[in-house]
């Protein structure tokens, strides 16, 4: 008993961290890997997080929808300091939600 209290005593004294689990004895990696039959490991728990998008971005897609929205608002529009300020916000407006309507995972 006093050998494991100095070993915690020397490691909190050194700023190091000693798990629960070295203490006891029992292996880390048992917990987290199994052997097969094979002899290699498998871990008991996989990911479950995906690293590429379901539906990736496209580019061009939201350039068409920008070219659009910007042809629509500003075809025939001369400039007005007030007019033009109302018409930028209801056409990023616009934009924003015609791209979240393409569903994009990221």
């Amino acid at each position: 008993m006093s050998k494991s209290w100095s070993i915690l005593s020397r490691a909190v004294r050194s700023k190091t961290y000693i798990s629960s689990l070295s203490l006891t004895g029992i292996p880390k990696s048992s917990l987290y890997f199994r052997i097969d039959k094979s002899g290699f490991k498998t871990p008991r728990y996989q990911n479950t997080y995906r690293l590429e998008a379901c539906k990736p971005f496209k580019s061009e897609v939201v350039d068409m929808i920008l070219i659009d929205v910007m042809q629509d608002y500003l075809a025939d529009l001369k400039y007005q300091s007030q007019v033009c300020m109302q018409i930028c916000q209801r056409m990023s407006e616009e934009v924003r939600d015609k791209i979240c309507r393409e569903f994009y995972d990221r």
